[in-house]
């Protein structure tokens, strides 16, 4: 359990590469370590067919992460790293755009077309 300040601040530490308020919480090579790919191309996609979020990711350490943006048929960057929870919850950390976003509606069982339309609205909103 946690707060979505929490939250936040956790996947704010992560888009610092480890750091966070000035203190250094993981180095910058384990968290690069958890956003690459550890599984063979011929393990992906890795989730059920009815999952969301499907082709076009890997699988890193704790996190899912972005290899091929056209495969994902979404907005996004390569190198961006995700993570789906219980009741539709949603992280992701972008860091070529150097954003993260959050949606936490408490759903269950899982359903995520609100993470989705949030990613959608939250890329569409970038201007430069």
């Amino acid at each position: 359990m946690s707060t979505a300040a929490d939250y936040a601040r956790f996947a704010q530490m992560l888009l610092n590469g480890g750091a966070l308020d000035g203190q250094r919480l993981l180095s910058r090579k384990t968290v690069e370590l958890m956003t690459l790919n550890h599984l063979p191309p011929a393990m992906c996609p890795f989730m059920p067919p009815d999952q969301p979020f499907r082709t076009g990711y890997g699988m890193g350490l704790g996190v899912r992460m972005v290899t091929d943006v056209a495969q994902t048929g979404a907005l996004g960057s390569l190198g961006s790293f995700t993570w789906q929870g219980a009741a539709s919850t949603d992280f992701w950390v972008d860091p070529v755009e150097e954003l993260i976003g959050i949606s936490l509606p408490q759903i269950f069982p899982g359903e995520y077309r609100a993470a989705q339309e949030f990613r959608v609205l939250t890329y569409q909103s970038i201007t430069d």
